[in-house]
């Protein structure tokens, strides 16, 4: 049985070189999620599962599936808009996270905004155009 980690945001363009971090710091299976895994194979890495990155309700059950071959050790975030797919698989398989707060306030540039004021940190003033 490999240990296993799923890494988020792998298959864009240039993302390869998250490989070359991954390989340094584990020395297990290193999977991606690739939605297009079908028509544009993702050589460098172990595994693909053929899923979109921000399903994480089909990843968690593909993961699932897996144990009996690997212990899953985590999913780790790339990109911002992974970073909720990420924080609630490694909450389901209950391992190390971000909250869904400090992930939701990270990817709203309001409620970021609001964190910082109350922080008592230097925040630009913006404003809504629309409504």
């Amino acid at each position: 049985m490999k240990d296993f980690i799923l890494l988020l945001g792998a298959n864009q363009y240039l993302r390869e070189r998250s490989l070359a971090g991954a390989r340094k710091a584990f020395a297990g299976e290193i999977f991606i999620a690739n939605k297009n895994a079908l028509f544009e194979k993702k050589s460098l890495f172990d595994k693909e599962f053929a899923c979109d990155e921000k399903d994480y309700k089909t990843l968690i059950k593909l993961i699932e599936q897996r144990q009996d071959k690997g212990n899953f050790m985590g999913a780790i975030p790339l990109n911002d808009w992974s970073l909720e797919s990420a924080t609630r698989i490694n909450l389901h398989f209950k391992l190390p996270c971000l909250s869904p707060e400090v992930v939701e306030n990270s990817r709203n540039k309001y409620k970021m905004k609001e964190c910082f004021k109350k922080a008592s940190l230097p925040v630009a003033k913006s404003f809504f155009a629309f409504r």
